[in-house]
């Protein structure tokens, strides 16, 4: 049987809650889309819209109110390029957590 190559395109996480529940929301989310790619065999990878939320689009006052309730902290790490509890869900995803 061939297999068929699967990726996932984009992923912008963001929710609307207070910080704190976006951040873990974020977490899960991502969590399981990287677990799900992972279990795909043809899976050849997840696509992240840049690496910190520095340069993202939603910092711009009109496309960021086009997503609703901000503040959008849709990338893995944060302004200071820390990691955010994104990156543990994906690292957890990978080691089959």
């Amino acid at each position: 049987m061939s297999q068929i190559p699967t990726a996932v395109p984009a992923i912008n996480g963001h929710s609307l809650r207070t910080i704190t529940d976006k951040l873990n929301r974020q977490r899960a989310i991502t969590h399981d889309v990287v677990a799900a790619c992972v279990a795909v065999e043809g899976c050849t990878g997840v696509t992240f819209w840049g690496l910190s939320d520095r340069t993202s689009w939603l910092n711009e006052p009109r496309w960021g109110q086009l997503r609703g309730e901000g503040p959008h902290y849709p990338l893995p790490f944060n302004r200071d390029l820390q990691p955010k509890p994104m990156v543990l869900g994906i690292l957890d995803a990978f080691s089959g957590k």
